[in-house]
């Protein structure tokens, strides 16, 4: 069972993905706000590497809030989000 630790709190990567994605989100906004986060440290299984919150790129950031929101909807069911469009002229 993988555990990540996002500001104190301990989520489980297989059975919580929405609740990460909706904390990553608010470490986003402390982020942006400019407020003091937490020293935290977490290893992604999107890119296997080490993420310090606190040090992050914002681009990393977003990066993995896409992937626990689409982890989150599949889990859901709510499937995908954007469809593509097709046009026939006759």
């Amino acid at each position: 069972m993988a555990t990540i630790v996002i500001q104190g709190v301990t989520y489980d990567v297989t059975t919580q993905p929405c609740e990460i994605a909706a904390a990553l989100k608010v470490i986003r906004t402390m982020r942006a706000m400019g407020q003091q986060i937490l020293e935290t440290e977490f290893r992604s299984p999107v890119s296997q590497k080490r993420i310090k919150l606190k040090d992050v790129a914002l681009s990393e950031l977003n990066d993995e809030i896409a992937y626990y929101d689409a982890a989150c909807s599949t889990k859901s069911g709510s499937g995908r989000n954007r469809y593509a469009k097709r046009m026939r002229y006759c």
